[in-house]
């Protein structure tokens, strides 16, 4: 695959808020739930057409995409395209609620619509927090506090990925977990285990200071307070300016935006568990610690987040040189069709446990 078409694939993922656009702008001729048909629907089929997506990049590809000002910036749009369609679907709420009948449907529509697009954001949000540069930082977090999970970064970075695949870690999902219990776990465990990170962080100079000082530098310096306010803020301006809709679309995206973020974080680790050592610490992560989904359609809509193993193993890879790797589980599909799985447990059990009984057996006997 040449440069140009990789390229290409990637923008794929605009289709995502593009179809919010239609359902603001065509809703007489669009469904207010296009977006929800496009993502659980239509790219669940388009999944199946052209096979699996195993193809990796060579070394000399790999060397020149490593630092394509061409894909940073696909990321680097996603910020303004976001803030257009929240800023659009607000204006939308804002007009819908003040009418004498109001349209429920186009109202949860709506919010489910941006909501979804938001998760998207999140997606984006990693992939540039976990890079160096301070505007990648600054941009991952914007998009962090547009669905008020401005923690996600510091628990995602410090917690996460140093205790992933273990019962220590709230954001991997246990064998036999379901994904409504998993979701009220990770929400509580990830927010309390980002407070103690920061805490820890912020903590190392507080004997060079005073009381009042410490704690003054604590709040300036604190990415859980700063995101909080911030996504504050941004609730009472839309209120301000918009009306109560513009708030209550705010807020009702971000919970959606939330929960399909915890949807990929229970599929990515499910059942997975690293050993113990006799010293009492974890094994190494290996790359049989997250599952991977060979998805051309979806992998290349989520930046290659599906091919989570590799990203495990190395964390500040860019998204366009991640590997598919042959060792890591399989998932049987991609996100967006496994996502309908977990939202059915018993279903979600019946395809999911086989596999992982099948991966137990393979790793005792190797």
């Amino acid at each position: 695959m040449d440069i140009q078409m990789n390229l290409a694939l990637y923008c794929l993922a605009y289709l995502l808020p593009f179809s919010a656009l239609l359902g603001i702008f065509i809703p007489h001729l669009v469904t207010p739930y296009f977006t929800v048909l496009f993502s659980y629907g239509l790219i669940p089929i388009l999944d199946l057409i052209p096979g699996p997506d195993t193809q990796n990049l060579s070394n000399t590809q790999s060397k020149s995409l490593r630092r394509s000002h061409a894909h940073a910036a696909l990321l680097f749009l996603w910020v303004p395209v976001q803030l257009a369609v929240l800023f659009l679907s607000a204006y939308d709420m804002s007009t819908l609620v003040h009418r004498e009948m109001i349209e429920y449907n186009k109202v949860f529509g709506l919010i489910l619509s941006m909501g979804l697009v938001s998760a998207g954001g999140i997606n984006v949000s990693h992939e540039l927090f976990h890079k160096q540069s301070w505007l990648r930082q600054f941009f991952g977090r914007l998009l962090l506090i547009l669905v008020c999970y401005g923690h996600f970064e510091l628990e995602h970075k410090f917690g996460h990925h140093r205790r992933v695949a273990t019962d220590d870690d709230p954001a991997s999902a246990k064998l036999n977990e379901t994904y409504y219990a998993f979701l009220l776990r990770s929400l509580v465990g990830s927010f309390q285990s980002a407070i103690r990170i920061e805490h820890e962080i912020l903590s190392r100079n507080k004997r060079n200071m005073n009381t009042a000082v410490f704690v003054m530098n604590y709040v300036l310096n604190s990415h859980i307070i700063q995101g909080i306010l911030a996504s504050c803020s941004i609730f009472i301006a839309f209120n301000m300016v918009l009306g109560y809709g513009a708030g209550l679309l705010f807020v009702g995206q971000s919970i959606v935006a939330v929960m399909v973020l915890e949807k990929a974080n229970y599929i990515e680790h499910y059942g997975l568990r690293r050993n113990r050592n006799a010293d009492g610490t974890w094994e190494p992560v290996k790359v049989y610690h997250s599952w991977d989904a060979p998805y051309l359609v979806s992998n290349y809509m989520l930046f290659k987040l599906q091919r989570h193993a590799d990203h495990h193993l190395y964390a500040t890879k860019e998204y366009q040189c991640l590997n598919a790797s042959p060792d890591a589980p399989q998932l049987p599909y991609g996100y967006p069709t496994l996502g309908l799985f977990a939202l059915c447990p018993p279903l979600w059990f019946r395809l999911m446990n086989p596999r992982i009984e099948k991966l137990s057996s393979k790793l005792n006997a190797s």
